[in-house]
């Protein structure tokens, strides 16, 4: 879900700017799985590095989300730091880890 609840964008906006509908649903079977809500300064540093999210999800829900949280601001300040070294910054990340399973 892309952040823009203050806007009126139509899909086709939100689409061509973020490649993506602003809202989209997914329905399976909840069994063995988990739900991931993360904001943005979560996980835009892992996927701007190119990291796959799952690996990073591994634990309890607990510790995954700490990880999930304390690996991206470490990727965003790594990032930020090779554009300019004095200038270190992440956005504070939120990542919500539920558990589906038996």
């Amino acid at each position: 879900m892309c952040s823009g609840f203050d806007r009126a964008a139509r899909d086709e906006q939100v689409t061509n700017r973020y490649g993506h509908l602003a809202f989209e649903a997914v329905t399976r079977p909840v069994r063995g799985c988990r739900l991931v809500l993360a904001s943005v300064g979560a996980y835009e540093p892992h996927q701007d590095a190119g990291r796959p999210l799952a690996g990073e999800l591994m634990g309890s829900p607990r510790a995954a989300a700490r990880h999930f949280c304390e690996a991206a601001v470490n990727l965003a300040i790594a990032a930020s730091r090779a554009v300019d070294p004095n200038r270190p910054h992440a956005d504070s990340p939120t990542v919500f880890v539920a558990d589906f399973r038996p």
